[in-house]
């Protein structure tokens, strides 16, 4: 053999000398996950898939799905006749080895996976802070966010592709995570980036700490980051009823009550004399109902429309609620616009009292959330113009009237469906979790906006509906600090379809409309309270010759907001929407 010959095979081992060492690792982590699984393995006992990830020792849950299923595979290719390994298992390899991860997604494995990570991070932190000195909450975030420089994270990188390199060796199996890793891996990236940016801009000092000592931002962030779809802890939107944060262990019951108690805002409420005016309609047969009306109607000479709005509008509901038990309606099933004309329209008649406020019902896009998903828009440059988005769509909208002239103000929403599903059902919990809590967020941003995040601002709120079928939940957000939007739930109200329950059922539903209103007329009043003109005072001539700030830089994620009250604000210019009848 010649020398130029024996140099060139040296130089090529070198060269594959790093590949070969992971694809040995790969064969060595395989086959000691395949030992553990034949020796741990029982016949008609439930696999013990939390042993087998601490028996791994990886970091996060797709790292370990990769490997038990390139193990299974393993154990499914294994010889019945030659291999020493009990057959029964071996048919158990088989039969599991294209939903392996049935028996892995379970919840203790996703509680294991989720605080160990979570200890990760606040470990990276804490070291940060010792080695920085607390300098910034800058390097605090850039290494609450794993990144390849931390000697952790490359072990994890070596992992999953030590994983798919055994997978691909010892296995013809095409299935699973391993050939999309990486693009998974670059695309969460790209859906942390705005994340990371908002999380960069929020000052420590104002930060929402519980009795506890724990941070509620920075739970949000750490939870946020791990979240596989867009969950609302990633626009640190906190609903203390999302039942993942005692999943888990984000939050424990006691911290949720404080949260749920911090700054509670209080439910306004009728007056003795409305309530009992109310309750004369708490009876049980269409005819007591009917002679109430001939005794407490409101068709009087000296009327007065707002004086005696309330009492009319308990009358006007009654009486129409009241045909449609007579007329036997509520004994059938209807679609979703039925149920907003008949039953759920108390609520747009209870706002006729409010000057310049309507309950503007059929499909009403948000103007708030149009605000948001357009914020980064611009002209055409290197890339073409992006398209204008039209914002969410509600099937109520509580709103300024629309003049033209100016944005209308939003105070809340309502979503409807036409059937009463469960607190588990697919559409609540969209539309109930995800939803509307965006929805009342991105009204809530302008209402803050507009009194310049001054001392009105713990006043306001939003409020809104999850209407199903005869059903209602009233849902409110507000801003109990200076980052965090949090959610209230009342309880679910469902109206009877029998009249006997007519009292125990259609008042208090009635109450909850009254209540709404109430809320945003109080919201209303509190955005349109000016502060006391002082006539010596000139500022304004400053104010309106300034210039104004430079735009942000655009976030990736077409569901973040701005938070921090220092950000800038763009103007935006609405077309007026024509009202639908």
């Amino acid at each position: 053999m010649s020398t130029s010959s024996f140099f060139f095979k040296i130089v090529v081992f070198v060269a594959l000398g790093g590949k070969f060492l992971l694809v040995l690792n790969a064969l060595t982590m395989q086959t000691s996950n395949v030992d553990w699984i034949i020796s741990t393995w029982k016949k008609d006992t439930t696999f013990p898939a939390l042993l087998f990830a601490k028996h791994t020792e990886l970091e996060n849950w797709p790292s370990c799905l990769s490997a038990f299923r390139s193990a299974i595979t393993s154990i499914a290719h294994l010889d019945l006749r030659k291999s020493k390994v009990d057959k029964a298992c071996i048919m158990w390899a088989r039969k599991h080895k294209k939903n392996v991860q049935e028996l892995l997604d379970t919840v203790a494995i996703r509680q294991y996976f989720y605080l160990k990570t979570r200890e990760r991070l606040l470990a990276t932190e804490m070291y940060l802070k010792e080695a920085a000195n607390l300098e910034s909450i800058n390097q605090e975030v850039e290494l609450i966010e794993p990144e390849r420089t931390i000697n952790e994270d490359k072990l994890d990188e070596e992992n999953i592709l030590s994983d798919n390199d055994t997978e691909n060796i010892l296995s013809k199996n095409k299935e699973g995570p391993g050939s999309t890793d990486e693009g998974n891996k670059a695309e969460d990236e790209e859906k942390n980036a705005a994340m990371k940016s908002m999380f960069t801009g929020l000052d420590a000092q104002k930060k929402w700490y519980l009795s506890t000592g724990k941070c509620v931002d920075n739970e949000l962030y750490i939870f946020g980051l791990q979240c596989q779809s867009d969950h609302p802890s990633r626009n640190l939107i906190l609903d203390p009823y999302d039942k993942n944060y005692i999943l888990y262990n984000v939050f424990t019951r006691d911290e949720l009550k404080e949260i749920i108690d911090y700054k509670k805002k209080t439910t306004p409420l009728p007056s003795d004399e409305l309530i009992t005016f109310l309750n004369r309609f708490n009876l049980d047969s269409t005819e007591k109902i009917r002679a109430a009306l001939g005794k407490n109607n409101q068709f009087k000479v000296n009327f007065d429309s707002q004086k005696d709005a309330d009492e009319d509008w308990i009358v006007h509901t009654i009486y129409s609620l009241l045909r449609e038990f007579e007329y036997g309606n509520m004994e059938r099933s209807h679609r979703e616009a039925w149920y907003q004309s008949h039953i759920w329209s108390m609520i747009e008649s209870c706002f006729d009292k409010l000057k310049g406020v309507e309950a503007a019902i059929g499909e009403s896009a948000s103007l708030g959330s149009k605000r948001r998903m357009n914020e980064n828009r611009h002209i055409s440059a290197i890339t073409s113009s992006p398209r204008l988005k039209c914002g969410y769509k509600c099937d109520l909208v509580f709103r300024q009237y629309d003049n033209g002239h100016s944005m209308p103000l939003e105070f809340g929403g309502s979503e409807a469906k036409p059937t009463i599903e469960e607190d588990f059902g697919s559409k609540f919990l969209q539309e109930g979790f995800l939803k509307l809590p965006y929805i009342l967020k991105d009204m809530l941003d302008v209402l803050l906006e507009k009194v310049g995040y001054d001392g009105r601002s713990s006043l306001l709120r939003t409020v809104g509906f999850i209407h199903s079928g005869l059903s209602c939940t009233m849902v409110e957000l507000d801003r109990p600090t200076t980052y965090i939007s949090r959610v209230s739930r009342g309880n679910t109200i469902e109206i009877s379809n029998s009249v006997s329950n007519f009292g125990s059922t259609v008042l208090p539903a009635m109450l909850s409309s009254w209540i709404c209103c109430q809320i945003v007329k109080d919201v209303l009043d509190t955005v349109l309270s000016n502060k006391k003109q002082n006539q010596n005072d000139t500022s304004w001539v400053n104010s309106c010759l300034g210039r104004p700030p430079l735009p942000s830089i655009p976030t990736s994620s077409s569901s973040s907001s701005s938070l921090s009250p220092s950000s800038p604000s763009i103007s935006m210019s609405y077309k007026r929407q024509k009202r639908q009848p």
